[in-house]
């Protein structure tokens, strides 16, 4: 399984997830932003300094104690990233006296490790997200706070395109954050293996992942990192939003974010201005995933984390001629420099692209490494069926 921690590899580390004030760059970018992006340094969404709380004696503490609250900002100190976690056979949660069996590693990133975990008592999997206590990336926040943020907005959502959180523990090193277990990878893994995908295929993807971004959006929830890695398959080929360490809330309707962070590849110019921005970030994103499950690349692809920077600005991209035109105008909705200019995700919905007769609800695991058979194709080996048959009667 390709979880929510995996990243582009190292010659490809200008598209990872990147953090506050990263992206603001206009011409050239500065030495120091070069360089956290090619370290893949992410500091999480931003906290609200009114309701900033203190501990107090006799209260929870740890993750515990910050979960649902925003925490003080603390300058922490930057170390590297630990090596290979070394875990026991079996970890044990203190909280609800729970066993589980450690199992493979699942996938590596820049806030920690993904194992597999067995609950002992009943058998059921799960990943978990391992970060260390001792790792410092953010400059602003301490590991515990940073997960306490990613608790806090994903132990609420209830949806079927969402990684469904399950629970949390830590110990004296590190936390541990039980999320559902995706069992077929993620988009960026079946991309790896196919190259690129049918229409179909993307019809099947996008309806699921416009659907998941539409309830996050009721709720005014901004993702601010969608991409292929984040977006998971469970054994039903069922597709989940993932890693919600960049995700916010939004206090009103009219509420801009300032922060800039996410994926250079998946970030809309106006993260990049400064300008602040809504929910139509995520919309953006949605283009550039769809994009790049027909093209095989990102459309704003640059050898140059300045080359792609600039092509974002201008919303410089091409589309390919053989797509049809149901999904070249769909991808031109989506990526709208105009942020107001995009639709909404229930207006995506209603898009004929979406709305073709061939969506379906389930598809096969077969296309993990295959492509499905199209209706010409499924009709000729039907038609050399009937004629094997016929041949073998007389």
């Amino acid at each position: 399984m390709v979880t929510p921690f995996i990243r582009r590899q190292a010659q490809y580390a200008h598209r990872a997830t990147v953090g506050q004030s990263s992206l603001s760059v206009a011409g050239g970018a500065s030495t120091d932003m070069l360089s956290k992006l090619k370290v893949l340094i992410c500091c999480p969404p931003e906290l609200d300094s009114k309701r900033t709380q203190t501990h107090r004696p006799g209260r929870q503490t740890g993750v515990a104690a910050v979960v649902g609250a925003a925490v003080p900002v603390e300058q922490s100190r930057r170390s590297a990233p630990e090596a290979d976690i070394e875990l026991p056979d079996v970890l044990y949660d203190a909280n609800d006296c729970r066993r589980f069996h450690t199992g493979q590693l699942l996938g590596r990133g820049t806030f920690g490790r993904c194992y597999k975990l067995v609950d002992v008592a009943t058998g059921q999997d799960y990943a978990a997200k391992i970060i260390s206590k001792r790792l410092h990336i953010s400059t602003l926040y301490t590991p515990t706070e940073m997960a306490a943020r990613e608790i806090t907005v994903q132990r609420h959502l209830k949806h079927p395109h969402i990684v469904r959180f399950e629970s949390f523990f830590e110990d004296a090193d590190r936390i541990y954050i039980l999320l559902e277990l995706c069992s077929r990878g993620s988009l960026r893994g079946l991309l790896q293996r196919r190259k690129s995908l049918t229409e179909y295929e993307c019809r099947y993807f996008i309806h699921q992942l416009v659907l998941g971004v539409q309830y996050l959006h009721d709720y005014r929830i901004i993702h601010r990192d969608l991409k292929q890695e984040n977006l998971l398959l469970d054994e039903h080929m069922q597709l989940k939003i993932g890693d919600f360490g960049l995700a916010t809330h939004l206090s009103h309707a009219g509420e801009r974010k300032q922060m800039q962070c996410g994926t250079p590849d998946y970030t809309a110019p106006e993260v990049l201005s400064g300008e602040g921005y809504s929910l139509e970030v995520d919309i953006w994103a949605i283009g550039c995933v769809l994009y790049e499950l027909l093209h095989g690349k990102p459309p704003f692809d640059s050898e140059t984390l300045e080359g792609t920077i600039r092509k974002v600005r201008a919303a410089e991209y091409v589309l390919s001629c053989e797509m049809s035109p149901a999904a070249s105008n769909m991808i031109s909705q989506l990526l709208q420099l105009h942020p107001p200019s995009r639709p909404g995700a229930q207006e995506l919905l209603r898009h004929e692209f979406l709305r073709h007769a061939d969506l379906v609800k389930s598809l096969s695991n077969a296309c993990l490494i295959l492509a499905p058979p199209t209706k010409k194709a499924n009709a000729a080996l039907h038609a050399q069926r009937q004629t094997l048959g016929a041949t073998i009667k007389l």
